[in-house]
C-alpha cells in the first residue's frame, strides 16, 4: 500500500501519542516499583535479623531451614525485565517475606515447647533414678551429689530464657539421669556380691560368724585410725559402708549377721587396701592394745614384734602421728624426776634408741625386761616403761639401722573401737609433738 503525505503526517503523530503514553507509563509504573523495591529490601532485613537472632539464642540451622530454605528462594527470584511489571513483583516478594518472618515466630515458639518438654522428661526420669538409687542404699554422699546435680538441673530450667538455655538444662538433666542410672547400677552389683558372700557365710553358724564379723570390724577401725594419722585418703566411702554393716553382725537373725558380715569384711578389705597403697616409703606402727610393733617398707611388712608400752595412767606412751627425731647408741636412760618420786629410777645403759618425740620417748632395747613378758598387758606390768617402747634387741637392732629420720612413728589405741574414738585419744599436735609432760630418758 503507499501511503500518501498526508497519511504518513497522521502515522507520525499516532506513534508519537502512543509513545509519550508509554513512557508516562514506564515512568509512573518505575516509581512504584522502587517503593515496592525498598519496603521488599526492609522486609528483608527484618527476617535476616530475627534469623541472626534465633542463631543468637541457640537455634541450629537445621531448626530453622523450614524458613530459610524458603527465604533463598524467594530473594533468589529474578527481577522482571519489563520495569511495568516491578511494583506487583517486589509487593508479592514482601509479602512472602512477611510471611516467612511470621513463620519462623511459629517455628521458634514450637521448639521451645519441644525444648521445656523434653527437659521435662529428663528431670522426671532423673528424679526417678534418684529416688530407686535411694531405696537401693546408696551411700549418702553419692546421693547427695546425685541431688545436687538434680537440684542445679532444675535450676537451669528456672532460669533458661532461649533455647540454648533449655537445650543445655537438657543435657545436664540427661547427664545426671545418666550418672544416677549408673550409680544404681552399680549399687546393684555390689548388693547382689554382698548377698552372694552372705548366704556363703552362713555355714559358719552364727557365733562363729559373728566372731568373724566382729574381729572384722575392729581390724578396719584399727586400719582406718593409722590411715588417719598417716594423712592417708581414698578410704572414706568404705569406713562409712563399713560401719553402716557393723550393727548387723550382732544380729540375732543369722541372714542378717551374715549380711553385716559379708558387708564388714567386703569394706574392711578395701581399707585395708588403701591403707598399704599410700603407706609412704618407711613406718612404723605401734598398737597400744595390741602392744605390736610393725614396720613397712612402701606397704610392705619388714618386721613385727611384741613390746611394752609406757606405764599408764601417768607414763603411758603418748598416742598419735610422731616420727624418728634422732637416733642414739649407746644411751644412758637418766630419770627426769627427783629420786623421792614414784616415778624415780636409777640410770640404765641401753644399745641403741630411735626417739620420736623430744620429751624423751623412744624406741629401745631394755635388758632388763625379760624374754616372754612383751605384748598385750605388760605395760601394767612390772616391765611397763616410763613412756618409752620396749623392743626386743633383734628388732630394734634391724630398726636402728633401717629407719630414716623423718619415718612415720604411729602409735595409735588399735582398741577397735570407731574411728573417731580412737583419734580422740591422741595426745600429741599436729606436729607431732606431746601435750603431756616429759617422759623417763
Amino acid at each position: 500500500m503507499v501511503l500518501t503525505a498526508r497519511h504518513r503526517r497522521l502515522l507520525a503523530l499516532c506513534v508519537a501519542a502512543l509513545l509519550g503514553a508509554a513512557t508516562v507509563v514506564i515512568l509512573v509504573d518505575g516509581g512504584a516499583g522502587d517503593s515496592q523495591r525498598q519496603l521488599f529490601a526492609a522486609a528483608r532485613a527484618s527476617l535476616a535479623s530475627q534469623v541472626a537472632q534465633a542463631s543468637a539464642q541457640g537455634y541450629t540451622a537445621e531448626d530453622i531451614q523450614p524458613v530459610t530454605v524458603l527465604a533463598r528462594q524467594v530473594e533468589s527470584r529474578p527481577e522482571p525485565v519489563w520495569v511495568g511489571d516491578r511494583a506487583a513483583f517486589y509487593r508479592a516478594q514482601t509479602a512472602d517475606e512477611t510471611s516467612l518472618e511470621a513463620r519462623l515466630g511459629e517455628v521458634r515458639t514450637a521448639l521451645l515447647d519441644q525444648a521445656r518438654q523434653a527437659d521435662q522428661a529428663r528431670l522426671e526420669e532423673a528424679a526417678a533414678k534418684i529416688a530407686e538409687d535411694q531405696k537401693l542404699g546408696t551411700d549418702a554422699p553419692d546421693l547427695k551429689t546425685l541431688q545436687d546435680s538434680y537440684a542445679k538441673a532444675v535450676g537451669a530450667r528456672a532460669s533458661g530464657q532461649t533455647l540454648a538455655d533449655l537445650r543445655n538444662a537438657t543435657r545436664s538433666a540427661e547427664a545426671v539421669a545418666t550418672a544416677a542410672a549408673d550409680v544404681g547400677a552399680a549399687q546393684k552389683v555390689e548388693l547382689a556380691a554382698l548377698q552372694q558372700s552372705a548366704d556363703q557365710l552362713q555355714v559358719q553358724g552364727l557365733d562363729a560368724l559373728q566372731r568373724t564379723g566382729k574381729d572384722a570390724v575392729g581390724s578396719a577401725r584399727n586400719d582406718a585410725t593409722v590411715g588417719t594419722w598417716l594423712k592417708e585418703s581414698g578410704f572414706d566411702r568404705a569406713y562409712r559402708l563399713l560401719e553402716k554393716y557393723a550393727p548387723l553382725v550382732s544380729a540375732g537373725d543369722i541372714g542378717q549377721a551374715a549380711l553385716g558380715t559379708a558387708g564388714v569384711q567386703r569394706y574392711g578389705q578395701q581399707i585395708h587396701d588403701a591403707l598399704v597403697k599410700g603407706m609412704p616409703a618407711k613406718a612404723i606402727v605401734i598398737s597400744m592394745q595390741g602392744q605390736e610393733l610393725r614396720a613397712f617398707a612402701a606397704g610392705r611388712q619388714v618386721a613385727d614384734t611384741l613390746v611394752t608400752t609406757g606405764h599408764p595412767p601417768d607414763l603411758a606412751t603418748d598416742m598419735g602421728p610422731m616420727k624418728v627425731l634422732w637416733k642414739q647408741s649407746p644411751w644412758k636412760m637418766h630419770s627426769p624426776w627427783p629420786k623421792e618420786s614414784p616415778y624415780w629410777y636409777p640410770d640404765a645403759l641401753v644399745q641403741k634408741v630411735v626417739w620420736f618425740t623430744n620429751t624423751g620417748e623412744g624406741l629401745h632395747d631394755a635388758s632388763w625386761q625379760p624374754a616372754g613378758t612383751y605384748g598385750p598387758g605388760s605395760q601394767f606390768g612390772a616391765s611397763g616403761s616410763h613412756g618409752c617402747i620396749h623392743v626386743p634387741v633383734p628388732t630394734e637392732t634391724f630398726l636402728y639401722d633401717w629407719a630414716d629420720y623423718g619415718t612415720p612413728v604411729i602409735v595409735y589405741p588399735g582398741d577397735g573401737s570407731p574411728l573417731a574414738g580412737q583419734l580422740a585419744q591422741k595426745t600429741t599436735d599436729d606436729q607431732g609433738n606431746p601435750l603431756t609432760g616429759p617422759k623417763g630418758a
